[in-house]
């Protein structure tokens, strides 16, 4: 019967391919056009989404000013990543000069150079082809929004290009949403306005817990206020198989600060202690130091000892995780000395392990959290033992025993990156009695409370652009 738990519990381990899939995001800022009208907004504006969208969990590809060759690589990779998992989730965002030709919508790179429609076709890129794009990496949801078109650019006779943009094609499971309306131009924002009026709504209610199409109304009604009805934004939501589909990432709460978001009001009091101290935003990284002591049933000794755990991936629900997979992941490696309670010998063990872990945070501001999981560690012993039975005088033995542990634990965090941690561990010897040379079996099986201090370490990375 061992070998089948074994063997569970290492399924249990590979839950992770339950989760969702990744989020991504590209956002595009083109304002300093080299033969054209530059732009005075679209640079912060897609900075800023970028750090918004961050926030949110996605992993963002930030491109300020790109040309031709920048987009089409950007483009490819920002599909080919969404085409890495079904349950991917994808969101695209251009700020610039957009036009229309002949019924198809154009992104204009900076370095466009364009006098006649058919320069318009070769040198920018197509919302159509942006699409199809999308449709063939065959994730689970897209979002595509344009902050384009403020006015007709080209020169010469691109002047017959049509005004504003046309309606967008219908493609399967993507929002799509322009500043707005087709037809129409967007306003670029008053001068030494950080944002467009577009982006200003868009940013005051991109982190608003609600679905996908709520928050698209707000933003248009923003946008609407801001531009004195001058400025109407167009919606296409072809979202149908993710129901009530929401930006707000379904797996952490998350807050925007005014530092990142000059536009966006002070947090609501009530989100304010949810934002402050939300840790989960694709994942965790968090290393704990502990002291262990616990009573060793099976040698009736005493095991002070210390132990590190290095916690990482963790991921949470509104309120913790998924009951059919863990959302929390550790190695560990503890050390300690045993004293025998009948005559005061010891030995040191060390004990190296993996596990999984089921975290819950029953508060909304999230500073108090419970645990229970599962680990896999291995028990390394070496024994010198004495013992008092009339011709018998000492044993000098190591041991490598295989064991599974049984966790339960709670945390207080204290402050947004420091947390008091309370365990309790039952670990099993897998393989049953450790025999002892000339003094029977004994069993290595044994409780453990640790205390301890958790440090959250930052996660993620930044490459170049990516955020």
């Amino acid at each position: 019967m061992k070998k089948p738990v074994i063997v569970l519990f290492f399924v249990l381990l590979a839950f992770p391919m339950l989760w969702a899939g990744e989020r991504y995001a590209l956002v595009i800022g083109n304002a300093r056009y080299v033969d054209i009208e530059s732009l005075g907004t679209p640079r912060n504006d897609a900075e800023d989404i970028a750090a918004a969208l961050a926030s949110l969990g996605f992993k963002v590809d930030l491109r300020l000013d790109a040309g031709i060759d920048e987009m089409e690589e950007a483009i490819y990779r920002f599909s080919a990543a969404l085409g890495t998992d079904r349950e991917n989730e994808g969101f695209f965002w251009y700020a610039g000069h957009g036009v229309q030709a002949e019924g198809e919508n154009y992104l204009l790179p900076v370095d466009i150079r364009a006098e006649r429609i058919s320069q318009v076709r070769r040198m920018s890129y197509s919302l159509g082809d942006l699409l199809r794009e999308l449709e063939n990496a065959r994730n689970l949801v897209n979002v595509v929004i344009l902050d384009a078109c403020r006015n007709n650019p080209l020169p010469g006779e691109s002047r017959s290009l049509s005004r504003g943009l046309a309606a967008a094609p219908q493609v399967q499971d993507t929002f799509i949403m322009f500043s707005t309306a087709t037809g129409a131009t967007a306003d670029d924002g008053t001068p030494g306005a950080r944002n467009s009026p577009f982006t200003q709504a868009f940013l005051k209610h991109i982190a608003t817990p609600a679905i996908l199409e709520s928050v698209a109304k707000e933003i248009s009604r923003e946008t609407i206020a801001i531009t004195r009805t001058n400025q109407r934004p167009y919606i296409s939501d072809n979202i149908l198989y993710v129901k009530d589909y929401s930006l707000y990432p379904s797996d952490g709460l998350i807050e925007i600060t005014r530092s990142v978001v000059p536009s966006v009001g002070a947090p609501r009091a009530s989100a304010a202690g949810r934002g402050q101290y939300s840790l989960d935003n694709t994942g965790a990284w968090a290393l704990s130091f502990s002291f262990a002591a616990n009573p060793n049933t099976g040698f009736d000794a005493l095991h002070p000892g210390a132990a590190v755990n290095y916690t990482f991936l963790e991921r949470f629900l509104s309120r913790g995780a998924l009951f059919i997979a863990p959302n929390a992941f550790f190695v560990s490696f503890q050390a300690g000395l045993n004293k025998f309670a009948d005559n005061g010998d010891s030995f040191y063990n060390y004990m190296p392990g993996a596990g999984a872990l089921w975290k819950f945070r029953p508060d909304a501001n999230q500073r108090f959290f419970l645990s229970a999981g599962l680990s896999a560690n291995v028990f390394l012993g070496s024994i010198h033992y004495s013992y008092n039975d009339p011709g018998f005088t000492e044993v000098d033995d190591f041991f490598v025993e295989p064991m599974i542990g049984f966790h339960g634990g709670a945390a207080f965090r204290f402050t947004p990156l420091l947390a008091v941690e309370l365990n309790l561990g039952y670990y099993l010897d897998v393989q049953g009695p450790y025999p002892v040379q000339g003094s029977g079996s004994y069993s290595l099986n044994f409780l453990q409370g640790t205390l301890g201090l958790s440090v959250t370490l930052p996660y993620g990375k930044k490459q170049g652009r990516v955020l």
